[in-house]
């Protein structure tokens, strides 16, 4: 295997959180992180799990590590915060009400009185699909279907709150597109002279999709039968070991190998079909992709930073959730090991505790997708201090055996 781990399990679930409780400290203060929510999306606050909402969620999980009076009060900040804003840039997941569905739905292990809020906020989320164009035409850009901004993000936020019937509009629109392959091939917003493209990713992508009818679509025949198809198509995409990010009329787009886009999104999306329908072939092949991927070195993955979205955080929840699901225990190995590169690269003299590479260098980002809160999260998740449901909302399946003592 190309990457080890050094630490002994006991120190490395120490330190993992030690390094969480502190980030919370430099996050506590909803006022003094404003500024710095997500590099990736301008900075700019959402109600979506990309900022106010996401902060919230990342408290809710510090409460279960440390149940302290201020971390509670920061809960409230954020969750009031995410309410209130008005810069919402749509229903989504990540930048829209689905997030603060997904967000109350959480916090409701430590605090019961945020139903309301959440009932509140699928009213409303209902409310504006209600009242959006009905018309069911072809994706014009992949925010229409993706987890991020689209309707997989939508179906997961409906499912995990317990509103099945949300959930099923969503997934009804995700197997209209995936009956014909050109109503979701659109435009890369960044790269639109590359011309239409389909995307693969997890984040934006096939991936994606497939991960969100795993997990919110209802169990009848039509939404199974969409999925293995689907997972048959993209276990096709795969060349050479790994995912690319996108296929197009300019050929395979390369990819990093992260959440977002590459191997092992992909594969955990594919995990998740196979759970769903019950076809260990799929298992299998995703396996296979990830061990072809733990023989490559590191250098090649593209990984920057330690971010849940694109950096080493992301992918050591991956390897854990897919080791829990297949009982693979290398799986294991190799998440303990990238846990320990996350948790040296923290700067403790950096303003919150990590830096992340937004493509024009190192920037303070707060958020929960691709800053601070994120890695934070994720290290409490590993070492078994938060309840790990939260991943479904990244179509990630739940640790379960989360803790970084696990015997060997």
């Amino acid at each position: 295997m190309v990457i080890s781990s050094a630490r002994p399990g006991g120190a490395r679930s120490l330190i993992a959180r030690q390094v969480a409780l502190d980030l919370a400290e430099r996050l506590i203060d909803v006022d003094a992180v404003q500024d710095a929510l997500d590099g990736g999306y301008g900075r700019t606050t959402y109600r979506g799990l990309a900022g106010y909402a996401g902060l919230a969620l990342f408290f809710a999980a510090v409460i279960q590590a440390r149940d302290e009076r201020r971390y509670r009060d920061a809960l409230h900040a954020y969750m009031r915060a995410a309410a209130m804003e008005r810069a919402n840039h749509g229903n989504g997941l990540f930048i829209g009400v689905a997030g603060l569905i997904a967000a109350c739905t959480y916090a409701l292990r430590v605090e019961p009185r945020y139903a309301g809020l959440r009932d509140r906020s699928i009213a409303a989320l209902r409310a504006m699909n209600e009242a959006a164009t009905i018309d069911v035409t072809p994706a014009r850009s992949y925010s229409e279907y993706d987890i991020i901004c689209g309707r997989a993000g939508e179906a997961i936020a409906f499912a995990v709150a317990g509103s099945s019937e949300d959930a099923r509009r969503a997934c009804d629109y995700l197997v209209w597109l995936l009956e014909d392959a050109e109503r979701w091939c659109c435009l890369h917003p960044i790269k639109r002279n590359d011309g239409p493209v389909h995307d693969l990713g997890l984040a934006h992508g096939l991936a994606g999709m497939i991960a969100a009818l795993a997990i919110a679509a209802p169990p009848e025949t039509k939404y199974e039968r969409t999925l293995a198809t689907a997972a048959q198509t993209l276990q096709g995409y795969r060349s050479h070991g790994s995912w690319p990010m996108s296929i197009g009329e300019s050929g395979r787009r390369p990819s990093r190998s992260a959440w977002c886009y590459g191997t092992p999104g992909c594969a955990s999306a594919l995990v998740l079909a196979s759970r769903r329908l019950g076809d260990r072939s799929i298992q299998e092949a995703a396996s296979g992709a990830l061990d072809d991927l733990l023989r490559t070195p590191m250098e090649h993955w593209s990984i920057n930073d330690d971010a849940l979205c694109h950096g080493h955080a992301g992918n050591a929840l991956i390897l854990a959730s897919l080791a829990g699901a297949t009982g693979h225990a290398r799986f294991y190995e190799a998440a303990d090991a990238l846990t320990d590169l996350v948790l040296d690269g923290y700067q403790e003299g950096s303003r919150f505790g990590y830096r992340v590479h937004d493509g024009a260098g190192a920037v303070d980002a707060c958020g929960l997708l691709q800053g601070t809160a994120g890695i934070g999260l994720a290290l409490l998740t590993l070492c078994g201090d938060a309840d790990p449901s939260w991943m479904r909302c990244f179509g990630l399946i739940p640790l379960t055996r989360p803790g970084c003592d696990r015997p060997r």
